[in-house]
C-alpha cells in the first residue's frame, strides 16, 4: 500500500484551502485540501492519477503516481470571467467592484451596474443576466456574463382641458316657498334720448383764455352757467334777449370745438317696492361670493362713488357707510344727496349695505367708504353736465371756483345710468379721468335690448350687462340687456319669471326708499349688474390688487356661459377675482389625499387650453389638472377646480393624449368627481 501529501499553492506561494482533490486507480476517492492548502493520501495501490478542482480556479495538470512519493504541488490561478456590459438607447453604465467572495480572487467578484442615460433619454430596464428597473443594481460574476441596459426617449403627453363652471351655485340648491312674499311689477323700461333743448355745452380750443372766451359768448348771445376750465367747456342758454339761438349757432361761434345739448342720463333701472321683506339674495352665490369674503370682506379705505339719484341718508343699511363731509349734489348744487328716487339707494346698497349686522341684506363690501354723487331728480333723470361734474368730483379733478372739491378721490366710480347716444364731452371728461387718474369707471350697459349705451361704451369704461337666474341651469342674458362691446355680465334679475320657484320674482333684492318693509325692494337692469362689479372690484383693491391689473383679471377669472356679443369675457368669479387666478395647472406626478408630488408641471389659461410635455421619464404617474384658487400650500381645497387621471404606465417613446373638463369641488373627502381621459397614441 502507497501514500502520498501535497499541496495546492497560488501563483504566490499561498495555500488554497476548500480544493477538492480527486484520484483515481485502483483505488479511488477524493478529499479536500486544508486551510494552508494541504492534502494526504493513503492506501494507495498501484498507478494512481490525482486531480486538483474547485469552482472559479484553474490548476495545473493532473499527476499520476505509482509510489509513496515526496510531496506533490498543485498550482492554481482564478478564472476570469468576461462581464459583457452593452446598452440600446443613448447613455453609458459604469462598473464598480464592491465585494469579493474569497480574498482577492476574481471568481465572485460582486460588480456594482449603474446606468446613465444620456441627456434626453432616460433609463428603462435590464435584458439578458439582469432583469428589471432598479438602477443601479449589483451582478456576481460566476461565469462568462452578458448585460445590456436599455435606455427610451420620453414619453410625450399633451391634450387640452376646460373648465366646466357648474350652476346653480346658491346658499340653498333647494329653493323653499313662502305666502309671504313680495309682489312684483314689470320688466324695466328700454332707456329714452331726451335733451334739455335751452341748454348747450361748447367746449373751446385750449389756446383760448376765459376772459376771451366769455366776452365771445356775450357777443353771441348766449349767457354763461357753468364752466370746467379742465377742458375748457362751458355750460351756456341763450340770453334772455336771444331766445331764438340754437345749437347750430353755438357751432358757428369762433374758437369752438364743439358744440352739444346738455343731453339727459337715466336710470338703467325701474325699482318694485314690495310689501313684505324677504332677504333672497340669490345673485351673490352665484358669483362665488361667499367663497371671496374668506379672502377679504372690503375696506374702508377703499372709496366707491355712487353717480345717481343720491343715497338715502339716514338708512340703517347704509347710513354707517355713507361719506355726509363729501357727499354732494350736483343736480341742485348743495351737499343735500338725499336719494328721493330710490335707485341710487338700491345701487349703493348692493355695493356696500352694511352686512353682518343681523338686518336687511348684506352688501358686497362688508367694509367701504361710499362717496354718494346725486346727479338725477325725482323721476331719476340728469343730465350731461350734472354727469361731468360728478365724474370730476369723484376722481378728485373738479377744481373750479364756487365748486366742491375732493381731496379724497374714489378708487371706482360706479355709474348705473345711460344714454343710447354719442356724447363728445362726456367722452372728453371721461377720458381725462381715465388717463390722469387710476380711477376705474364702472358702467352699466343698458336696458334697451341694443347696442350698449354711453358713457358704458367708451373706451376704458368697464361695461356691465345682465344676466337672470335661470335656475337651475346656467344663467342667461336678461331680456332687456344691452350687448355688444361688453366686458363682463352680472346678475341684473328679472322681475317676470320666478325661476326657482319660491313664490318672489328673481330681481336683484337690496336696500330702498320706502319705510319699513319697504326700505328693501327688488329691482332689475344693467343699473343692478354695474354694482356687483364696482363691489367685487372693490374686494379686489381691498386684497391688494393693484387697480392698473383689475380689469385683466376681471377678464381672465370670470366664468364664459356663451357668446362674447352677449356676455363679453363671463360671468364674473369674485372668489377667483380676489385671488387673482391667472393659470390652470397640468401637472404629472402622484396624489396622496389632499397632496400632490409633482414630476414635471406646465398651466395654461385659467380657463383651460391646450398643454404639452415633451420629455417625461416613464413611469407610473397620473396626470391633473388644478386650478389652485388660493395657491402656495399644494393642497386641493374647497373652491378649487380639479381633475385627474388614473394611474397611467407611461412608456418611453410613446405619445398619449390627456381630455377633459375641470369641475369645481365642495370638499376634499368626497370622491374626486371630475376625471380626465387617456389615450396612448
Amino acid at each position: 500500500m502507497q501514500s502520498t501529501s501535497g499541496t495546492v499553492k497560488d501563483e504566490d506561494g499561498n495555500g488554497i484551502a476548500g480544493v477538492t482533490i480527486t484520484y483515481e486507480g485502483e483505488v479511488s476517492g477524493a478529499t479536500e485540501t486544508s486551510a494552508n492548502g494541504t492534502f494526504t493520501i493513503s492506501g494507495l495501490i498501484g498507478p494512481t492519477t490525482i486531480s486538483a478542482n474547485k469552482e472559479g480556479w484553474n490548476f495545473s495538470e493532473p499527476i499520476t503516481v505509482d509510489k509513496a512519493s515526496d510531496v506533490i504541488t498543485f498550482i492554481g490561478n482564478k478564472k476570469l470571467y468576461p462581464l459583457t456590459v452593452s446598452y440600446r438607447g443613448f447613455g453609458t453604465v459604469t462598473e464598480t467592484v464592491l465585494v469579493t467572495a474569497q480574498g482577492d480572487y476574481e471568481y465572485g467578484t460582486v460588480v456594482q451596474l449603474l446606468a446613465i442615460p444620456d441627456e434626453s433619454w432616460y433609463f428603462s430596464h435590464w435584458e439578458g443576466a439582469l432583469s428589471g428597473k432598479t438602477n443601479p443594481t449589483v451582478i456576481t460574476v460566476k461565469e462568462e456574463t452578458e448585460v445590456i441596459a436599455v435606455f427610451t426617449g420620453p414619453a410625450s403627453i399633451s391634450g387640452s382641458v376646460s373648465v366646466k363652471h357648474r350652476f346653480p351655485r346658491s346658499i340653498t340648491d333647494n329653493p323653499t316657498t313662502s305666502s309671504m312674499l313680495p309682489t312684483v311689477g314689470s320688466d324695466a323700461a328700454a332707456t329714452s334720448i331726451r335733451r334739455e333743448s335751452d341748454k348747450i355745452i361748447i367746449s373751446f380750443y385750449p389756446d383760448m383764455t376765459e376772459s376771451e372766451i366769455v366776452e365771445i359768448l356775450e357777443q353771441s348771445g348766449f349767457e354763461t352757467i357753468g364752466k370746467l376750465s379742465i377742458v375748457n367747456a362751458y355750460l351756456v342758454k341763450p340770453a334772455d334777449d336771444k331766445p331764438g339761438l340754437s345749437l347750430f349757432s353755438a357751432q358757428t361761434i369762433p374758437g369752438v370745438r364743439y358744440a352739444q345739448p346738455n343731453n339727459s342720463f337715466e336710470s338703467l333701472a325701474v325699482a318694485y317696492p314690495n310689501d313684505t321683506f324677504f332677504p333672497s339674495q340669490w345673485h351673490y352665490s352665484l358669483i362665488r361670493l361667499p367663497q371671496a369674503w374668506t379672502v377679504t370682506t372690503g375696506s374702508d379705505s377703499v372709496r366707491v362713488a355712487v353717480i345717481d339719484s343720491g343715497v338715502k341718508k339716514d338708512h340703517p343699511d347704509l347710513r354707517d357707510r355713507l361719506d355726509f363731509d363729501y357727499g354732494y349734489n350736483f343736480h341742485a348744487g348743495n351737499s343735500d344727496f338725499d336719494d328721493d328716487h330710490g335707485h341710487g339707494t338700491h345701487v349703493a346698497g348692493i355695493i356696500g349695505a352694511v352686512s353682518n349686522n343681523g338686518i336687511g341684506v348684506a352688501g358686497i363690501m362688508w367694509d367701504v367708504d361710499l362717496l354718494p354723487i346725486k346727479v338725477a331728480d325725482s323721476t331719476g333723470t340728469g343730465n350731461t353736465w350734472s354727469m361731468a361734474n360728478g365724474i370730476l368730483y369723484a376722481a378728485g379733478l373738479l377744481d373750479e371756483e364756487g365748486m366742491p372739491s375732493n381731496p379724497y378721490p374714489a378708487a371706482v366710480i360706479n355709474i348705473s345710468m345711460g344714454y343710447d347716444g354719442y356724447d363728445e364731452f362726456l367722452h372728453e371728461i371721461v377720458d381725462l379721468v381715465l388717463s390722469t387718474t387710476d380711477t376705474l369707471i364702472v358702467a352699466a350697459a343698458g336696458n334697451s335690448s341694443s347696442f350698449v349705451a354711453f358713457p358704458a361704451a367708451y373706451d376704458g369704461v368697464i361695461a356691465v350687462g345682465a344676466v337672470d337666474y335661470n335656475y337651475p341651469n346656467t344663467p342667461k342674458r336678461a331680456p332687456y340687456s344691452n350687448w355688444g362691446s361688453l366686458d363682463v355680465v352680472e346678475p341684473g334679475g328679472n322681475m317676470g319669471v320666478d325661476s326657482d320657484g319660491d313664490n318672489a320674482a328673481d330681481g336683484v333684492l337690496s336696500t330702498g326708499i320706502g319705510t319699513k318693509p319697504n326700505d328693501y325692494v327688488y329691482m332689475q337692469g344693467t343699473s343692478m349688474a354695474a354694482p356687483h362689479v364696482s363691489g367685487v372690484i372693490g374686494l379686489m383693491l381691498s386684497a391688494g390688487i393693484p387697480s392698473g391689473q383689475v380689469l385683466d383679471i376681471l377678464h381672465q377669472t370670470s366664468m364664459p356661459i356663451g357668446s362674447s356679443d352677449f356676455y363679453g369675457h363671463g360671468l364674473i368669479n369674485a372668489y377667483w377675482a380676489v385671488n387673482a387666478v391667472d393659470k390652470m395647472r397640468i401637472i404629472v406626478g402622484t396624489r396622496s389625499g389632499d397632496r400632490v408630488e409633482v414630476v414635471a408641471e406646465t398651466s395654461v389659461d385659467p380657463q383651460g387650453g391646450e398643454f404639452a410635455f415633451n420629455h417625461i421619464p416613464p413611469g407610473d404617474y397620473q396626470v391633473f389638472a388644478w386650478v389652485d384658487v388660493q395657491p402656495g400650500s399644494n393642497t386641493i381645497e374647497p373652491g378649487d377646480y380639479f381633475a385627474e387621471t388614473e394611474v397611467i404606465s407611461f412608456e418611453g417613446d410613446q405619445s398619449y393624449t390627456i381630455t377633459g373638463d375641470v369641475t369645481e369641488i365642495d370638499t376634499v373627502s368626497q370622491e374626486i368627481a371630475a376625471s380626465l381621459d387617456v389615450a396612448q397614441e
